[in-house]
Order: C-alpha cells, then sequence, then structure tokens
C-alpha cells in the first residue's frame, strides 16, 4: 500500500478506470447489522476486475479505516512526491518490515472479514448485500487451492477470469465459513 501511496487513488467512473485524491470518498458503511463503520475509497484490483466480472460501469472500493487514520491517508502533493523517492520506499519498507507483523495462526483461525456491497441502476433499483468470510490469508489460500484443483480437473477453458467469471457468482460460497446475506431495503 506504501508503494502506491503516491499514486493516489482509483475508481472506475463510466467503464474508464480514473485517478482520483487519495480518500476522495469517506462513508460509513454498515458491515454487519450491528457494526458500522468509517471506511474510505481505495485504489484495490476490483475496481479493475469486478467491471469484466459484473459489467457494472462506475465502481468504487471502500475499506474500514480508523477515523484518526484517514487524516494520515490525505497527504499533501508535495508529501506524496517525497513519499514515492526510492529512499523514502526504502526507508518506510523496512520500518513496516520490522514493526508489521502479520496474524498469528491463533488470529487466522478466529478473526472474519466482513464485506458490504450495493448496485443499483438508473431507475433507482437498489440491492445491497454483505458477504462474511474466514480471516484473509485463509480465505485466500483455500479459494487458490480450490480453484487450482478445479483447473486441474478440466473445468475451465483457457484464458483470463475472475474467479466469478471462472466458476460462477456463488463460488465464494463453496468456501468454508462464508456466507452471504441480502440487506432489506
Amino acid at each position: 500500500m506504501f508503494e502506491g501511496l503516491p499514486e493516489g487513488g482509483r475508481i472506475r467512473q463510466d467503464g474508464r478506470i480514473v485517478k482520483v485524491p487519495s480518500t476522495y470518498k469517506v462513508e460509513t458503511i454498515p458491515f454487519t447489522e450491528s457494526l458500522s463503520a468509517t471506511a474510505v475509497t481505495i485504489p484495490w484490483g476490483d475496481v479493475a476486475t469486478a467491471y469484466y466480472s459484473t459489467g457494472i460501469p462506475n465502481i468504487e472500493v471502500f475499506v474500514g479505516v480508523p477515523e484518526k487514520q484517514i487524516g494520515k491517508m490525505k497527504m499533501p502533493g508535495f508529501m506524496r512526491w517525497l513519499a514515492g523517492l526510492a529512499p523514502v520506499q526504502a526507508f518506510m519498507k523496512a520500518q513496516i518490515a520490522r514493526r508489521v507483523k502479520g496474524p498469528t495462526d491463533e488470529q487466522r483461525a478466529r478473526d472474519e472479514v466482513y464485506l458490504y456491497g450495493e448496485a443499483w441502476d438508473d431507475a433507482g433499483h437498489k440491492v445491497a448485500m454483505r458477504l462474511r468470510t474466514r480471516e484473509g490469508y485463509t480465505l485466500t489460500a483455500e479459494s487458490g487451492v480450490k480453484a487450482t484443483l478445479k483447473v486441474i480437473e478440466g473445468r475451465l477453458a483457457p484464458g483470463a477470469y475472475t474467479p466469478s467469471m471462472a466458476f460462477g457468482a456463488d463460488y465464494v460460497l463453496e468456501l468454508e465459513g462464508t456466507t452471504l446475506s441480502r440487506v432489506a431495503s
């Protein structure tokens, strides 16, 4: 994430990926029925891939962030430029490597990820859904293994796919500990 910080954000607008400022939008997202959190737009790969899976032309991806962190993410232009310099990148990556550690096996076993999505059409009809999954590293590993087995079994023609394009929109629901629920309008 630090490598991309100098580049600002990205969203998909009218089918095209466009550059936006870091923290382009800040919203409160209802990740669960009882947990809403402040979230900010980020330039994750879903901005690119979700378009190919869904055909939706306008996509913004948010991540829950503590409010005190949002101010740090709103860097002035000269600070973003400075953060992009190779020596600054090297120094900060070394700091991150020393201070930031991934979750322990015990943390991974008990942690969950909550996702919330909304989509609406030109007439204003809206659908909102919540997805609960196992911890992200665990989910990614399991999904990768399951996808590899499906490819080995010959269930996929050669090409480039998102997981839902390759294995169907409900593929994620095949993964252990994953549930999907519709949010009442």
